[in-house]
């Protein structure tokens, strides 16, 4: 009789989903919603300013006050244990 194979099947774990509905709610305040996890705990979020991380913050914040500069483009990135996902769409502060 061949061994039992008792490894426990676990989902795939794949890179989060980008943030959606990315607004400035002030002005000087970007904020998001999260999408699909990527069946891993979200650890942080990374707010780029025209293509350039400018910054990182813990998950599970949906918001990011910082220096806002007029007519640049800012975008969030989620990021669990298998990486970084896509960027969501860029806003444009005014």
């Amino acid at each position: 009789m061949p061994p039992m194979n008792n490894r426990v099947m676990r989902p795939r774990r794949r890179k989060p989903d980008a943030p959606v509905g990315v607004v400035f709610t002030a002005e000087t305040v970007l904020a998001w919603q999260n999408s699909s996890d990527g069946g891993s705990r979200l650890l942080e979020f990374r707010i780029y300013a025209d293509g350039e991380l400018i910054d990182t913050i813990a998950a599970p914040a949906t918001s990011w006050s910082g220096d806002i500069v007029s007519e640049t483009a800012y975008a969030v990135a989620a990021v669990n244990v298998a990486g970084e996902g896509p960027k969501s769409r860029s806003v444009r502060a005014t």
